[in-house]
This record gives C-alpha cells, sequence and structure tokens, in this order.
C-alpha cells in the first residue's frame, strides 16, 4: 500500500492530493516527489539533498568505483537471496547495476526504487523499466507493500539509520526479506572535512557484525545470513604482506585475476581467508511489527 509521506495515511495510486491533510503530488522529470512537507521545508534537509545531486551527478560522469567491481558486487548480491518476489524495491539506486540485474532476473515482478538523487532516478528511467520514486530513506511511503527490500551501500549515508530501518519493516510483507550490504568497519578518515574530503555528507558512521544485528533486532528483524564480502588484494591480510607468502599470494591472485577489480569474484571463504572483507551483507526477516517504543520492554 503506497502512503502520504506527510501523514502516513493510505494514499491512492493516481491520486494528486492526500485526502487527510492535503498533501500535494509533485513531479520532477517525470519521477513522482513523496517527500513530506516537513523535508521540503528543512533547510539541512534540503543541503543533504543538494548534496547527494552533487555526488551523483560526478558519479555518473566520473564513477568512483571501477565498473568491474560494481557489477561482481552486484551479481554477488543476487545470489545471497532466492525464491520468488513478486514486489521488490530497491532503496539507493546509484548507477543502476544491481537494478538492472534485478530486472533481468525478476522479469514479470513489480519493481520499484526509491533515491534521494534526482539524477540517479533520471538516469535509471532511461535503461531500465522500473517505477521509481525521489523520497527519503528515512520515510518510505509504504505498507506492508513489498516481499523483497534491496539495500546496497546505503546504511551508512543516512542520518538515522534506525529510522530507514523501521521504514523498512513497515514496507515489508509479512515474513518480507531485507537484504543490506553496508562498509564492513570502514576507516572513517576518508571521510574527514579536515582531510579534504570535498563532501559534506559522505559516510556517516561505520559498521560491525554486533552493532548491524543488534539495530536489525531492535527494528522487528532476525538475521538469517551474514556474508563478508567486497575483496581487493590491497587488504590482504598481514601475513601476507611480505616474504614468501606475499609472493605466493600475489602470483596466485594474478594468475586468477588479471584485473584487480575481479579479486571480488573469489568465494567468500577464501577472500575472508586471505584479505580483510570491505563490506558485510545481512539477509534479514522481517519478524514483528514494532509501532512503539513497548516493543523494548
Amino acid at each position: 500500500m503506497l502512503l502520504c509521506p506527510n501523514c502516513r495515511s493510505s494514499y491512492p495510486e493516481h491520486a494528486t492530493e492526500c485526502r487527510g491533510c492535503g498533501w500535494k503530488l509533485e513531479e520532477i522529470e517525470g519521477i513522482k516527489v513523496f517527500l513530506s512537507n516537513s523535508d521540503k521545508q528543512d533547510n539541512f534537509f534540503k543541503e543533504y539533498i543538494e548534496n547527494y545531486r552533487e555526488i551523483s551527478i560526478n558519479d555518473i560522469h566520473h564513477g568512483f568505483v571501477d565498473t568491474s567491481y560494481l557489477e561482481n558486487q552486484a551479481d554477488k548480491l543476487l545470489n545471497y537471496y532466492t525464491g520468488k518476489h513478486e514486489d521488490i524495491l530497491e532503496v539507493g539506486v546509484g548507477q543502476g547495476f544491481l537494478l538492472r540485474k534485478l530486472r533481468e532476473r525478476y522479469q514479470f515482478s513489480r519493481i520499484t526504487a526509491v533515491d534521494i538523487s534526482l539524477p540517479f532516478l533520471t538516469n535509471a528511467l532511461k535503461q531500465i523499466d522500473v517505477n521509481c520514486l525521489f523520497a527519503n530513506a528515512e520515510n518510505l511511503p509504504f505498507s506492508n507493500a513489498f516481499d523483497l527490500i534491496v539495500a546496497s551501500d546505503i546504511l551508512e549515508h543516512v542520518i538515522n539509520p534506525i529510522d530507514f530501518l523501521l521504514s523498512s519493516n513497515y514496507s515489508l510483507k509479512s515474513d518480507g526479506c531485507l537484504v543490506l550490504r553496508v562498509p564492513f568497519e570502514d576507516n572513517m578518515l576518508q571521510y574527514s572535512k579536515l582531510l579534504g574530503c570535498k563532501y559534506k555528507f559522505a559516510h556517516l558512521r561505520n559498521f560491525s557484525k554486533r552493532n548491524l544485528v543488534v539495530m536489525l533486532s531492535q527494528a522487528g528483524f532476525k538475521v538469517t545470513q551474514i556474508h563478508y564480502d567486497g575483496y581487493y588484494a590491497y587488504s590482504r591480510r598481514p601475513p601476507f604482506r611480505r616474504g614468501v607468502l606475499k609472493n605466493i599470494f600475489e602470483y596466485c591472485i594474478n594468475s586468477v585475476y588479471p584485473n584487480e577489480n575481479d579479486v571480488s569474484k573469489i568465494p567468500n571463504w577464501i577472500g575472508l581467508m586471505l584479505m580483510k572483507p570491505l563490506e558485510i551483507v545481512i539477509v534479514a526477516k522481517k519478524d514483528k511489527n514494532v509501532s512503539d517504543m513497548n516493543y523494548l520492554f
């Protein structure tokens, strides 16, 4: 069910105004804008949106991460969840690598893409047959709507991660599945403005297995799978940085993966022994509905 982002009452699919609060739907470049009035009026949030507009334009034209790595990671992520999913939501589409593969695999499913970056959405809409909404990930305008929600490299960007997880919980059908990929124990120095990061909002936090599992549990999810992935040869573990083991490591890796970005194809169990993973993937089932603080006690 689609919700009004302003009062969170039911919102008919083709309506232009909320019957409950009078919120009016806007469209920009063919993309429906589902932002609450408070988000539209908040100067801090306006700055946040502008920041990600700039990031997305730079990413589309120049690419922050090698496309081979992104393709490999999208393929891996698809293999972490199986089964039929009639209604799918991807939160944060980026350049569309994963969204394109979702469309190819689930040809007959209804797929919706949400992002806070209009350039990412318009770029995706030109290439992929999906429904696109401009919306705040912390206030997804859905209730009991999806079998599967996928959010790859998003949670580190949102202002309030528990609001995103709760919003995802509300958006999922009973026993629906949430798949999260986030940087694993990220080095936050690279996002410091004092050390030269040009963006005010980049990665806002890092994650470990423990804090992810705790947050997901608090938001009404039950973790069913944990995967470590995202491998580069430079993240090799200390024993493989010098001496004979260094030479063996480099010979084997270079022989199998001449393109350094294809090291990410390595089976996770081997990669984890040889290198520190850059990312962690959590697959979680909706376990409970969380409506108030009494859930905690």
